[in-house]
């Protein structure tokens, strides 16, 4: 069983149920479409080179091919919602796929990149960057999109645009991005 991967700090702000999956042999990573021309018109939900949150199955599927993992949906408890993890681990890429029913073709509920993901965010931003970098290119968003009351859990190893109740959390290890999540992190 294998569980969506949320930054480090996030953990401890929400529980995620496991989901289970069927693995398949690796293959080799799809080339990246071009970048995106003009930066996400809201960068608290940022996108990936056309990857987006509310894209369809169909979509995702066409685009990267079958994923290497396919979770079971699960009845999220706090939403109702069903989910599934789909995991493409030679492309450094897991989706959250999210229903409202078991039955339902599911739609891009949260997107996670590691290593050696080479997509790109819309303004640019990949693996490896530093800190530095990410927030010259979020300048605009910093401190903001957060809930009434929510305290900021930016640190020095993340750094949160908008909320964890829907944003975008860049991880740094030694200063690099090692990983960026996109969506809800707690509910």
């Amino acid at each position: 069983m294998k569980a969506l991967l949320i930054p480090v700090a996030a953990v401890s702000l929400l529980a995620l149920s496991a989901c289970g999956g069927n693995s398949s042999e690796p293959r080799e990573a799809a080339a990246p479409a071009p970048l995106s021309a003009s930066p996400s018109a809201d960068p608290t939900s940022e996108t990936f080179e056309g990857l987006a949150l509310g894209l369809t199955a169909a979509s995702v599927e066409k685009r990267f091919g079958a994923p290497d993992q396919k979770g079971t949906p699960t009845e999220m408890g706090a939403t109702g919602t069903f989910e599934a993890d789909w995991e493409w681990k030679s492309l450094g890429l897991r989706l959250r796929m999210s229903a409202a029913t078991a039955e339902e073709a599911p739609t891009v509920g949260a997107i996670e990149i590691e290593p050696p993901s080479k997509l790109r965010t819309s303004r640019g931003i990949g693996l490896g960057a530093t800190r530095a970098e990410v927030e010259a290119a979020y300048r605009d968003a910093l401190g903001k999109g957060r809930e009434p009351d929510e305290p900021d859990a930016t640190s020095e190893t993340r750094l949160i645009l908008g909320s964890v109740y829907g944003g975008t959390i860049f991880r740094f290890e030694g200063g690099k991005l090692v990983s960026v999540f996109v969506g809800a992190a707690a509910e």
